[in-house]
């Protein structure tokens, strides 16, 4: 039959052992219990966590109970010079053959004899866990993780009402103590030393429930009876002043433990960075942005440290103290303390940095919300007859919800003569203005990733001349969501060219239509950072019915930019013969000296860097 450990009755070796040691203090007056010969090991080692009441049932099978120990220093220990026993051996006060966990009234020596069976290394390397379970090897009884097991192969011997471990090392001048820890009360206590366990604490480790360990706060410290805890109860963070909170990282049913692994583990700060799509400034699950660098910087030690979004969005800074921090979106990897910026393309719709305070807890949900910048292409250049029409197309995609106005600004007409102009709403975005297509009203209400498409109508005069031309620039006008969140609307400026050649009369008809992409940040070239490189691409194409001669593209670099290499001949159609470029102070020009054929097309370009 198996039994749950019982006390002996201290009786025949045990009570003259007793009486000898009770006179023997007599004798000498100034040594007590808190005189247990310490350990140089004292701190190095720990008891770091117990399962002192087992999950399953009594059978050895079943019994789950474990001791762990943890290399909390520097080198290597030798784990044979130890012995680990539920018993006083400077006083003798021990539990027989039928509590003990070895089953007699000798220690464990971590040198397996008998049943008992040992795997891995004795010398346990720092920051390394040894695990001594008090039943037998299985599936619910394995931490292969750690450096060194044993199976005592013993039914449950740790009392459940209250009992105690002690660690010893044995020198050559006898026992001294290395660590100690009790639960609970009553006669499985005995005699602790009080200078390194107070037993005020024991109550609450004792309403651990089954399979429920206890643990040290902080994984691996000096132990210290107030910062013992029930695993993931948080009853020591009032009491330990450097505590952190106990963790179950055991999937064996329902048992909370974190055998062989770290008991604790330091604060965190983590969040999201994310686009704000319907501009409140709040996480509603949106799209998060990935590859944005989020700093820390931690104000009491001025050090920084870095990290970029994953795909959803999603940042961690781990492994924190208590303390003051600073989080900032978007900063650079090199200034410390960093310098916050929305990221490129973006505009922030929340602050894009946080200061916070770390005080015994983790933090999340220190958010960053980003609007990303509505888009506005393209600019169109289109060769066109007197008093005749030209049509050019735009489009304006927005990202977020929000409002839309466009207008005609800056006309210039060369020479000076009455052209017109008016702004409808392509419906249905096939750039050909038709009877279902509206002029432009006041305001346009969006929502996000709605693309709004229009078409400029220009109207030559009838008595305009070849080499005529008229430029307007069309301007788009932003305002995220209601309005109420940013003040901020953005504006977006393109430029349309008309000119008239006689020569294109019934024949052949020019149409233009200019890009930009940002080779730098590989995105659109709506928005430009100083430093950045831009590519301009003007696409050519005669989609009349005759020839187009004596073709010469004209272009001019953007304020605030450099030249960074020749313009591109990059498509030239055969029957235009050579490409010739000419640059001019901002001026650019391609001459090509053959015709430009019915349904043809090409394409030059020119990078630029801004400034």
């Amino acid at each position: 039959m198996l039994f749950k450990k019982k006390k002996n009755n201290k009786a025949g070796f045990a009570a003259l052992a007793g009486w000898l040691i009770g006179s023997l203090l007599c004798l000498l007056p100034n040594l007590s219990y808190a005189d247990y010969p310490l350990s140089s090991l004292h701190g190095k080692i720990v008891l770091n966590e117990v399962l002192t009441k087992q999950s399953g049932g009594n059978t050895i099978a079943e019994n789950d109970e474990f001791i762990e120990l943890y290399n909390a220093g520097t080198a290597a220990i030798n784990l044979t010079q130890l012995r680990l026993m539920d018993g006083n051996l400077f006083t003798n006060e021990l539990d027989g053959t039928v509590g003990s966990i070895t089953g007699n009234t000798s220690p464990f020596s971590f040198t397996c004899t008998g049943a008992q069976v040992c795997e891995g290394s004795t010398l346990l390397p720092p920051k390394a866990y040894a695990v001594v379970w008090v039943g037998q090897k299985g599936v619910n009884t394995n931490a292969p993780q750690a450096s060194f097991q044993a199976w005592l192969r013993m039914a449950p011997k740790l009392n459940d009402s209250g009992d105690d471990l002690w660690l010893y090392e044995q020198t050559a001048n006898g026992l001294v103590l290395v660590d100690y820890l009790s639960f609970g009360s009553g006669s499985g206590i005995n005699n602790n030393p009080p200078t390194l366990w107070n037993t005020a604490y024991n109550n609450a480790l004792n309403s651990a429930a089954k399979g429920q360990s206890i643990s040290l706060s902080p994984n691996g410290q000096l132990s210290s009876s107030a910062c013992w805890e029930t695993s993931t109860s948080g009853n020591a963070s009032s009491t330990c002043s450097a505590y952190l909170p106990t963790l179950d990282s055991d999937n064996v049913g329902t048992r909370l433990t974190s055998v062989a692994s770290k008991n604790t583990s330091l604060h965190s700060i983590s969040g999201r960075v994310f686009h704000d799509a319907n501009v409140n400034g709040l996480d509603d699950n949106e799209a998060g942005l990935a590859q944005v660098t989020v700093a820390l910087y931690d104000t009491a030690n001025a050090n920084c440290r870095t990290t970029r979004t994953d795909a959803l969005g999603r940042y961690r800074f781990s492994d924190l103290n208590n303390g003051s921090y600073t989080v900032y979106e978007a900063a650079s990897h090199s200034a410390c303390p960093p310098v916050a910026q929305d990221p490129t393309g973006y505009l922030s719709s929340s602050a894009n940095q946080h200061s916070l305070s770390i005080n015994n807890q983790s933090l999340s949900q220190i958010n960053f919300a980003d609007l990303r910048l509505p888009s506005f292409t393209q600019s169109n250049s289109r060769v066109i007859q007197p008093h005749s029409v030209a049509m050019h197309p735009h489009q304006f995609k927005a990202y977020t919800s929000g409002t839309v106005s466009f207008r005609v600004l800056d006309e210039l007409a060369d020479p000076a003569l009455p052209w017109s102009n008016q702004l409808f709403l392509d419906l249905n975005c096939n750039q050909a203005l038709e009877g279902s297509d509206l002029p432009i009203p006041t305001s346009i209400p969006v929502t996000a990733n709605e693309t709004v498409c229009l078409l400029v109508k220009v109207i030559s005069p009838a008595d305009v001349s070849s080499g005529a031309q008229y430029t307007l620039n069309v301007q788009s006008e932003f305002v995220w969501g209601d309005g109420s969140l940013l003040g901020i609307a953005p504006l977006q400026t393109l430029s349309d060219l008309t000119k008239v050649s006689a020569s294109v009369q019934g024949a052949g008809n020019l149409v233009l239509t200019k890009s930009v992409w940002n080779i730098t940040s590989n995105s659109a070239g709506t928005v430009a950072r100083p430093g950045e490189v831009l590519r301009y691409s003007l696409d050519y194409s005669n989609n009349g019915n005759g020839r187009l001669n004596d073709l010469v593209l004209h272009d001019t670099l953007p304020a605030f930019t450099n030249l960074v290499a020749l313009p591109q001949c990059l498509i030239t159609p055969s029957s235009l013969g050579s490409c010739q470029v000419k640059v001019q102070d901002d001026a650019l020009t391609w001459t090509f000296s053959g015709a430009l054929l019915a349904g043809e097309r090409g394409r030059v370009a020119f990078e630029v860097q801004v400034q």
